[in-house]
């Protein structure tokens, strides 16, 4: 399939959008080329102004038909539901059971999950719009055009239908056109080329180690025996060829000048910074998930969250530990970087103060913050001081050899300032000591077993103070060149 015949493909798509929407106009008119591109206009206008307020009205509505449905889904109790936000507790207590049953009354949770439930329905909704809803919108609007605005044959022919003038108007409707299927076919395409991302770096570290495994196979002894193979073409698989399609078709719609032109406008998010063509804004509209209560509100764009998860991954496969599956092959910047990769995604750093919130509930800890302000943290940042510390903490042990084949105990010595800066950093960051809270307690609590009748977990523990304390002990230990073989015969 040739390549430049793609561009080619949108460019006869696009210009003959265009082209039909200046001839419409040129036979309708001025008049009613007016109407009718109010009309077009309007309709994505209410769509994009009222998505929000139909989806939760929606959500929140009363349907004795909707028990029906959800009776066919076998699950105890939702066929009592009427509504989507009643059924939404029975299906996540099915889902999870005991498991976080008690959790179930945190709000911001419940808020997500909502999202979640939200997005499904926003998608039905937006196709039964543009389809059922459509057709309606379009006949009511011609009843409306017939009974306020058609004009009479003497008044046409008295002053013409001004054709020129109406053929600007329908160039216009035909731009309009053009621009809402740059909407839909914009986002597929960003989301398609994210997806060949991923698939050249998984296909490209595949292909390293077969030829590590292919050198080692073809000795000196193995060449001089085997015969001379047949020079052939490549034989591609119908999944081979679906992805060069894709490819293609996605390489095609970006080189495309229509496409080039019309998507050059761009919004800039104020929390973020984040600039976002603003086709892809209004796909993000739909395709999100969109959270709100007291303490937390946002927008996780599933097709950002697609492409954080797609350069994080390169960075993986990139590097040599993708062909030699050796942990020393991996370097202190590769995981900063990636922990900077993944503190862009919008879904994790919604998901951690919650995390943390249930947390202390499930295991019955007090974090030493108050709710709001554990909600207003800048879990971003903070996912960058936590990849910060991991590099730190892995070039430690690597750089003193604990990840060789055969490490030598007896002559391993780690830095006493580098341990106890480690230990620092981890008291200075929010996210580090909240999660000491939730999780190191009951840990020490559950290692402890039987011996906790005896030895007790002193209560109201401020972990800022314990990370320092521990990094003080190990510097004044490891200053001492103590090795780990000395350590571990103690």
């Amino acid at each position: 399939m040739d390549f430049n015949s793609f561009p080619l493909y949108f460019n006869l798509l696009f210009f003959g959008m265009l082209g039909l929407g200046m001839l419409f106009g040129f036979i309708r008119g001025l008049r009613k080329s007016v109407y009718h591109f109010l009309v077009k206009l309007l309709f994505y206008v209410i769509f994009f102004a009222t998505l929000g307020i139909a989806v939760r009205f929606l959500w929140s509505a009363n349907f004795n038909f909707i028990s029906n449905v959800f009776g066919m889904l076998n699950i105890a109790g939702l066929s009592d539901a009427t509504s989507f936000k009643e059924a939404l507790p029975i299906i996540l207590e099915s889902m999870f059971g005991d498991t976080i049953n008690a959790d179930l009354n945190n709000e911001n949770f419940l808020a997500f999950a909502e999202g979640v439930g939200l997005f499904i329905l926003k998608i039905v909704y937006a196709i039964i719009y543009f389809t059922v809803i459509q057709l309606l919108y379009r006949f009511v609007s011609f009843i409306v055009y017939i009974i306020f605005f058609k004009q009479s044959k003497e008044h046409v022919e008295a002053h013409g239908k001004k054709r020129m003038p109406g053929m600007a108007v329908g160039l216009m409707s035909g731009l309009l056109a053009v621009y809402a299927t740059l909407v839909i076919l914009g986002g597929m395409m960003d989301v398609s080329d994210n997806l060949l991302k991923f698939l050249d770096a998984s296909e490209n570290a595949q292909a390293t180690v077969e030829s590590r495994f292919d050198e080692s196979e073809n000795t000196a002894m193995s060449l001089s025996t085997s015969p001379v193979p047949m020079e052939t073409l490549p034989v591609q698989t119908q999944e081979e060829e679906a992805i060069q399609s894709i490819r293609e078709v996605t390489e095609g719609y970006k080189n495309n000048v229509v496409v080039k032109n019309l998507t050059r406008l761009k919004l800039t998010d104020d929390d973020t910074g984040r600039e976002t063509k603003l086709n892809l804004y209004f796909f993000d509209r739909i395709f999100s998930i969109d959270y709100e209560t007291d303490d937390i509100s946002g927008s996780v764009a599933l097709r950002h969250e697609l492409a954080v998860f797609t350069d994080a991954t390169s960075i993986f496969m990139d590097s040599e530990f993708s062909e030699s599956q050796d942990l020393s092959d991996i370097t202190g910047s590769e995981i900063e970087n990636l922990f900077n990769q993944i503190a862009n995604s919008d879904l994790l750093v919604a998901l951690v103060p919650i995390a943390l919130d249930m947390g202390q509930d499930h295991y019955d800890v007090e974090l030493n913050v108050e709710k709001d302000a554990l909600y207003a943290i800048d879990y971003k940042s903070e996912l960058q001081k936590i990849g910060a510390i991991a590099s730190s903490a892995f070039s430690l042990i690597n750089t003193a050899g604990l990840l060789d084949d055969n490490p030598d105990y007896d002559s391993i010595t780690l830095d006493g300032d580098t341990t106890k800066s480690i230990f620092d950093d981890l008291g200075d960051s929010e996210l580090a000591t909240l999660a000491a809270y939730v999780a190191m307690e009951p840990m020490l609590e559950q290692a402890l077993g039987e011996s906790n009748t005896v030895i007790t977990v002193p209560e109201n523990i401020v972990w800022e103070d314990e990370f320092a304390a521990f990094g003080e002990v190990a510097k004044e230990i490891l200053d001492t060149n103590i090795t780990l073989g000395d350590i571990q015969s103690q």
